[in-house]
């Protein structure tokens, strides 16, 4: 399971800081998307699938 969210963290990341500088954000938005995104959408999918949303 780690291998899988370590993965999607990466490739997530990556995407999510290269629409951000497509986008014309700063260097310090582009960081944040790379770095907060991933784990705040990884916590939200554990979230629902503890409440059986998913």
């Amino acid at each position: 399971m780690f291998g899988k969210n370590l993965l999607f963290y990466f490739v997530a990341g990556t995407i999510m800081s290269v629409v951000a500088q497509a986008l014309g954000a700063n260097i310090g938005i582009v960081l944040f998307a790379g770095f907060i995104g991933p784990p705040v959408i990884l916590l939200t999918l554990a979230v629902m699938r503890h409440n059986r949303w998913l």
